[in-house]
């Protein structure tokens, strides 16, 4: 695979990115609507509000234009001084080229020169590839506990990442 352009939120990337998890955790982790209608609600709401101040979206794309991945940092949520990141999905003929850990990169930096004390973001146990990306980036788990936020039961973590 030739190098993948980065950039910020373009115009379609919330149906591509709700897309591909949807189909994902439908394919690996049986959800199905109830899930793709909580996110893709979430990531409207986050994008009519969205202030490029405290909140950002990035993206991978291959040369020719096809989505690879994005990222979303969202510090308009209020959490306390942590920015919520959100929406983390790398395609899977994209995975293992490093464009996880570039989108990581920029999100974790972004949240830095915006301010915020940190990031957290939730997930649960089991995402493997997701999880390396977490960890390698300097998040630890802070809660875990089984619930069905997703719509199936899950062991879901909160993860956080403090500056």
């Amino acid at each position: 695979m030739s190098q993948p352009v980065f950039a910020g939120y373009r115009p379609g990337v919330l149906g591509r990115f709700v897309a591909l998890q949807s189909e994902y955790y439908a394919r690996d982790w049986g959800f199905g609507a109830y899930y793709e209608a909580k996110i893709a609600g979430a990531a409207a709401d986050f994008l009519a509000r969205m202030d490029p101040a405290r909140d950002a979206v990035f993206t991978a794309w291959s040369p020719a234009g096809a989505f690879l991945g994005a990222i979303t940092v969202d510090g308009s949520e209020d959490d306390g001084p942590l920015a919520h990141l959100r929406w983390f999905v790398v395609a899977e003929p994209a995975r293992g080229q490093g464009i996880g850990k570039e989108l990581m990169r920029r999100a974790v930096a972004f949240a830095g020169e915006s301010g915020a004390g940190g990031l957290y973001l939730t997930t649960f146990d089991g995402l493997k590839p997701a999880r390396r990306v977490y960890d390698g980036a300097g998040f630890v788990v802070t809660q875990e506990a089984w619930d069905s936020t997703w719509g199936e039961r899950v062991k879901e973590q909160r993860m956080e990442l403090r500056f």
